[in-house]
């Protein structure tokens, strides 16, 4: 479904000539509005969606639920793709085509919503034919779906009547256009993220899984089952969503306890080397009592880096 994650996966574009990359797709920008584009992703039946930056990357294969912005509310749904989005941040979307498939199958396209520059922030192949065909469809677009849209945009609500831990949400998402304030933290080893994992899977305690891009938070809550290390990088398997991540390009780790539907809680946040944001670990929304003591006993543990 997806390739072994590459060293720099965020921001590579390829190289376009004529509406082709450098390996023969064929890439087509899209005209609809971008709200269209997010109406037609919560029409597909069983699409592969995938967030990544440098250093993380987080594949999950489940229908969308709608997407979540600023200033509104934080829905982590079990059997869902949920992405939380910043609107101010995407420039456009664009259809690629592969040139060729195996004989006997269809081409899996792609729909990459953009960023600065271009940049994809996230992608989604459908999987099925009839999904095949609903991104297709965009193509041929003259004006909108029909239908109410969704509320994609803000409604007005003000940022500060919104929890903590859902306001540093919403900081780190904005990260390019609203740098994060200040928030007392401790420093974390870099290589206790690999135990968290290893950890909250021997004794399955469920973990809130958040991957950044320029512009998308993609987020998932599952319990882990499985760690698995190979060619540097560590694939954290849930039951429905797969984390790439690389723990040598983790710089920083900060752990925040900010207020939460549990009261405080705590949050694992992950930077790389320029200090850009890439992931974090946390509890999201309602969790059981015991899943919340559990994190919170793991996450007083983890040791300060020294």
């Amino acid at each position: 479904m997806t390739d072994p994650m590459p060293p720099n996966p965020e921001g590579q574009t390829p190289a376009c000539r004529a509406g082709r990359c450098e390996h023969g797709c064929s890439l087509r920008r899209l005209s609809v509005a971008m709200d269209d584009v997010l109406r037609t992703l919560a029409l597909l039946e069983h699409p592969a969606a995938i967030t990544e930056n440098q250093v993380a990357r987080l594949t999950q294969v489940a229908a969308y639920a709608d997407p979540g912005v600023p200033g509104g509310p934080f829905r982590v749904q079990p059997g869902w793709v949920s992405l939380r989005l910043d609107p101010d941040a995407l420039t456009g979307a664009m259809l690629i085509e592969p040139p060729h498939a195996e004989p006997g199958e269809a081409p899996v396209p792609e729909l990459r919503l953009c960023g600065a520059d271009g940049r994809p922030v996230h992608r989604c192949h459908p999987l099925l034919p009839q999904d095949r065909l609903v991104i297709e469809g965009l193509v041929q677009l003259d004006g909108g779906l029909p239908g109410p849209r969704p509320e994609v945009y803000p409604d007005g609500t003000s940022g500060t009547e919104l929890p903590d831990q859902l306001q540093r949400i919403d900081d780190l998402l904005t990260w390019t256009t609203n740098r994060t304030p200040f928030l007392p933290h401790r420093h974390i080893e870099p290589g206790a993220v690999v135990d968290v994992f290893e950890h909250a899977c021997a004794v399955g305690l469920p973990l809130g899984i958040a991957v950044f891009s320029d512009a998308a938070m993609h987020a998932v809550q599952n319990t882990v089952q499985s760690v698995a290390h190979a060619a540097g990088v560590v694939a954290v398997g849930t039951e429905e969503a797969i984390l790439e991540i690389r723990p040598a390009d983790v710089q920083h780790c900060l752990l925040l306890r900010l207020h939460g539907p549990h009261g405080p809680t705590s949050s694992l946040e992950l930077y790389d080397d320029t200090d850009r944001r890439v992931a974090m670990i946390s509890q999201f929304g309602i969790v059981e009592r015991g899943v919340h003591e559990g994190w919170e006993q793991l996450a007083g543990s983890l040791p300060e880096l020294m």
